[in-house]
């Protein structure tokens, strides 16, 4: 389904009246925080790792994350081999530490929109970097999501269940049933599209979760 499919099901799914008080971007809104629940409800084959370089320079320690990162897997120096990856380091760990000295570098962190290597490189270096993508919200009435379209009809069930509740009275009832239907509808998704730990690709991750883990509210 495109999104123009799931605002006209979502309409279906409420049911009455109640849906006038919320405007397009708000129902907008709301399919995209249930398109985002879903992405992080399990390790789903579709979320698949990717990989970019960068050069480190001389006396250089600070480097722009991709654009599209969601999350890192790994940094590598020159290869994605054991022996020549990263480790990340805590913010203790840099504080208690004297990183005055240029070398190799042999960590990293993330600060904002940067990745930081240290000790400072002390020569030019090809970094590896892997990282999950950023999955964009559904924003153009053309877009679709992700996923089979066979479970596409569970981003407007959810949302419709968080408007429900969001109205108050008789319409949380009605809501909760809405909740069951979803709950069923993602068991089925999981046995479908699921993958488990012990046959999953290495490069198969989970992917972030932008809101919180109660399902069923509307922040």
């Amino acid at each position: 389904m495109i999104l123009s499919e799931l605002l006209d099901l979502l309409e279906k799914y409420v049911n009455d009246d109640s849906l006038d008080r919320w405007d397009e971007d708000t129902r907008i809104r709301f399919l995209n925080i249930w398109y985002k629940k879903i992405l992080n409800e399990e390790n789903w084959y579709f979320l698949i790792a990717t990989d970019t370089s960068i050069t480190a320079t001389p006396a250089t320690s600070t480097y722009a994350k991709p654009a599209l990162m969601q999350t890192i897997e790994g940094i590598w120096l020159d290869t994605i081999k054991p022996e020549f990856k990263l480790s990340e380091i805590t913010r203790k760990e840099r504080e208690t530490r004297d990183w005055t000295q240029a070398g190799r570098p042999q960590h990293f962190f993330l600060q904002g929109s940067s990745i930081n290597v240290l000790p400072i490189p002390d020569a030019s270096y090809n970094l590896q970097i892997e990282y999950i993508p950023r999955i964009p919200d559904l924003i153009a009435l053309t877009d679709t999501p992700v996923f089979d379209d066979d479970f596409h009809y569970l981003i407007p069930l959810g949302a419709a269940a968080s408007l429900k509740k969001t109205s108050g009275g008789s319409q949380i009832n009605e809501g909760d049933n809405l909740v069951q239907e979803y709950l069923a509808g993602m068991d089925r998704m999981k046995k479908q599209l699921g993958s488990g730990a012990e046959d999953r690709p290495l490069a198969v991750k989970n992917t972030w979760d932008l809101y919180q883990r109660d399902e069923f509210s509307n922040t």
